[in-house]
């Protein structure tokens, strides 16, 4: 059930659309007011650029929790997650209730443009600074990072074991590396 509490937290702090803007929150509910809020509820609209497999489990524990909720899951590319929070269509594809994007950069801007709603979790000190802008945008991610080099061509003082070391790496040595890094774009 740990993946459900953690999309019971999605689902207070992520984007809504502005014409469905409900009271702000600037401290999270117990946990008897979160379930209350969430029986209140038919359905959780969800519209995210991770692919439902991946999160099938978490869902199934949400679902568990809340079976009088029905969730609707929509995989859309970040570019028109971005673009129905700005300017919803009336249609169906209006943007959902949680808003859940690998676009950092569009969701930021999301968060500075006003389009968020705060919402601070008892569970606050258990994620890292660097991961909660303004507590209205949370970096999340189930994704495993790899770095793959050749070792023909990385002195073995260079191989970095982890990002931070690959940042510091590039930095001290920009005309070694310029022009030889690959990095995998999700969208």
């Amino acid at each position: 059930m740990k993946a459900a509490n953690a999309l019971v937290l999605c689902v207070g702090m992520l984007f809504a659309a502005p014409t469905n803007a409900q009271q702000t929150q600037d401290v999270a509910p117990a946990k008897g007011q979160v379930a209350v809020v969430a029986e209140s509820r038919d359905q959780l609209k969800i519209v995210s650029t991770t692919d439902a497999s991946e999160v099938s489990d978490l869902l199934a524990d949400f679902r568990a929790l809340y079976p009088r909720i029905e969730t609707v899951y929509s995989k859309v590319n970040s570019n028109d997650i971005f673009n129905r929070i700005v300017e919803p269509p009336s249609s169906s594809e209006a943007s959902g209730d949680v808003i859940w994007s690998s676009a950092m950069d569009l969701q930021v801007k999301l968060v500075n443009d006003g389009y968020a709603q705060p919402y601070v979790s008892r569970e606050i000190a258990k994620i890292p600074d660097w991961a909660v802008w303004k507590s209205e945008a949370y970096a999340i991610t189930a994704e495993p990072i790899v770095i793959v080099y050749n070792k023909n061509l990385v002195a073995e003082s260079d191989i970095p074991r982890t990002r931070a070391e690959l940042t510091n790496l590039l930095n001290k040595k920009p005309d070694t590396y310029r022009g030889k890094i690959a990095s995998y774009d999700p969208e």
